[in-house]
């Protein structure tokens, strides 16, 4: 529903598209979800929502605060197209012929990642005890007022 959306769909079914030529650039594509984007040629099983520097933050109610099942939880990565994603790829450099990673290109790559990882948790264990100390004389606050009383 909206202006030229699906305009250029030639083949495929099960298709949704909401917006101003929204999912136009979709031409034989199965199972898409366009909202306000017109797709890629290519899309099959694709749910896309918005344009990349036009829309400015996404909100999504009913996520925050609910509760997930620990056993099957897994962490939610986001690229800098707004492609969401459970796996963090290295995008490691492929030698040329070969469909798998440089091994000591793969290895450095993880060093890298393992140093950076080990800056944050300093960073992050310097912020807890800072956190502890305010904390502390906060709870001496409270104890010097509660003595007042």
């Amino acid at each position: 529903m909206g202006w030229e959306s699906l305009d250029n769909l030639t083949n495929g079914g099960h298709n949704i598209a909401l917006g101003y030529q929204a999912g136009l650039n979709v031409m034989a594509g199965n199972n898409n979800i366009q909202i306000g984007h017109a797709g890629n040629p290519a899309d099959t099983g694709t749910i896309r929502i918005g344009v990349e520097g036009t829309q400015s933050g996404a909100y999504l109610a009913g996520i925050y605060g609910e509760a997930v099942s620990g056993a099957t939880a897994t962490a939610v990565y986001v690229d800098n197209s707004g492609h969401l994603g459970t796996v963090y790829s290295l995008d490691l450099p492929l030698p040329a012929g070969r469909g798998e990673p440089d091994p000591g290109v793969a290895l450095a790559a993880i060093q890298g990642l393992n140093q950076k990882l080990e800056e944050q948790l300093k960073k992050k264990d310097a912020q807890i005890q800072e956190l502890r100390q305010s904390m502390a004389e906060l709870k001496k606050q409270v104890q010097a007022l509660a003595e007042k009383k």
